[in-house]
């Protein structure tokens, strides 16, 4: 979210100059389609998103900008054993499925004398896929360490369908759902790792697949 900020600051003179800017922020579903969908069935994913939009020129239909996107698409919480100062503890580990998208986006807007402005969207950039683990134990406040387990990029690209509906005079709610066609990419599922009691350690199913998603998306926008 800190680069979103700070191209909105970068991005928000341009509204000086006769541009309309648009700002949008909003929460997020991940549905996976697809081979995604053969390997997280039963996953859907929720997160926060966000975009930024500059009129190409005054009276224009055509808007470029950036989205951004973080999702969670799966979380767990598993006992284990672990020394912890010399001691053998059972401690939580809570593992997080995570997405992080960021796109380079054209939008036609087409300029209507109506309450509801439908628009269509093209989009093009990639996506970070990881698993972060986070560990913690009832003996200690804080959490005793983090690890990123499994990452991974993936290309993506896809187009939105949405409309703006202005509720007062420069604030409209943005209802749109996005299909975004994924690379190829290694990741975890929900129940990817497992321990090996005979060895000791743990074991990770290790998924790779395309990486294709269905999103709906609704947001509070803002034009400057």
């Amino acid at each position: 979210m800190k680069i979103l900020f700070l191209i909105v600051i970068a991005i928000l003179p341009l509204g000086l100059f006769g541009q309309a800017v648009n700002v949008n922020l909003g929460l997020v579903g991940a549905i996976p389609t697809n081979e995604f969908k053969e390997a997280v069935p039963s996953v859907w994913g929720l997160g926060a998103a966000g975009n930024v939009l500059v009129q190409v020129k005054e009276t224009s239909p055509i808007y470029l900008g950036v989205d951004f996107n973080y999702i969670v698409y799966g979380t767990e919480t598993n006992q284990e054993d672990m020394y912890v100062d010399g001691n053998l503890e059972e401690v939580d580990v809570t593992r997080n499925n995570n997405m992080i998208g960021f796109h380079f986006v054209g939008r036609v807007l087409p300029d209507v004398d109506l309450p509801v402005q439908p628009y269509g969207e093209l989009m093009f950039g990639g996506k970070y896929i990881y698993t972060r683990s986070v560990i913690k134990s009832d003996r200690y406040e804080d959490k005793l360490g983090a690890d990123t387990e499994v990452s991974d990029w993936a290309i993506s690209y896809g187009g939105s369908a949405g409309v703006n509906i202005f509720l007062v005079q420069g604030l409209y709610l943005d209802l749109k759902l996005t299909y975004l066609a994924g690379g190829e990419a290694e990741y975890l599922t929900r129940k990817s790792v497992t321990y090996d009691e005979k060895n000791e350690q743990l074991v990770f199913d290790v998924k790779r697949s395309k990486t294709d998603l269905f999103l709906p998306h609704i947001g509070i926008g803002f034009v400057f």
